[in-house]
């Protein structure tokens, strides 16, 4: 409402609760980022502004851009795949799998997988570093034979990301997930989904939550989305 975004904007900071917890919430800057949404959104100097209102009608207000649509590719038999162990010499030789295979610790399993993402190409998932709560992987695309090995990038709202945390790929759907936690319960970090297309891994939706809040990650503010 416009009372709620005048209170946000003029406030110094606000306090949550939740029972008999309660957590404070500074208000600093808030003017300033209903600003920049009123400016990235075209409305400033309309009656729709959330800060800069005007006289210009609502129709003034530029009509938002469509997200990207995506389209996966066909699902295709996970068969004729390859044994994991050992890995093919092309994989183990890349820089990216050496740096891997050098954070698993004493002990720790060298849980290898591989999938088909065509008739012939292969990815091949590499466990790299762990902890208590997130353990980061890298994905390697090799031939059937297993030659011209070369790593995944992953795309995400703000550049490109080598390993993925706490990720698993869905041969079915074509999807490949990632949850990078930044703490053990699960209330902040980045939660990321990605469709293989046929030709590269696209991202499809991002979710971020930079601050420990305790906020669910079903509220998280969205950082991309797609058709």
């Amino acid at each position: 409402s416009d009372q709620l975004v005048r209170a946000l904007s003029q406030g110094r900071d606000m306090r949550i609760h939740s029972g008999k917890e309660s957590t404070a919430v500074s208000l600093s800057g808030a003017a300033a980022a209903f600003l920049w949404i009123d400016e990235r959104q075209g409305r400033l100097g309309t009656t729709t502004a959330l800060i800069r209102r005007g006289d210009r009608p609502a129709s003034a207000v530029p009509a938002a851009p469509a997200a990207p649509r995506i389209t996966a590719a066909p699902a295709i038999a996970q068969t004729n795949l390859p044994a994991v162990s050992p890995l093919p010499k092309s994989i183990a030789a890349l820089p990216a799998v050496k740096a891997c295979q050098s954070e698993i610790m004493p002990g720790q399993s060298e849980d290898y997988s591989v999938d088909r993402l065509g008739a012939d190409l292969l990815m091949w998932e590499i466990p790299c570093g762990s902890g208590a709560y997130n353990f980061s992987q890298a994905y390697i695309l090799t031939r059937n034979d297993g030659s011209q090995a070369r790593q995944i990038s992953f795309p995400t709202a703000s550049g490109t990301e080598n390993t993925l945390v706490n990720s698993s790929y869905d041969p079915g759907s074509r999807t490949m997930g990632a949850f990078g936690k930044g703490r053990g319960i699960g209330d902040c970090g980045r939660m990321g989904e990605w469709v293989w297309t046929g030709e590269a891994f696209v991202l499809k939706d991002e979710i971020a939550m930079f601050e420990c809040l305790g906020m669910s990650w079903d509220i998280w503010p969205s950082t991309w989305k797609t058709q």
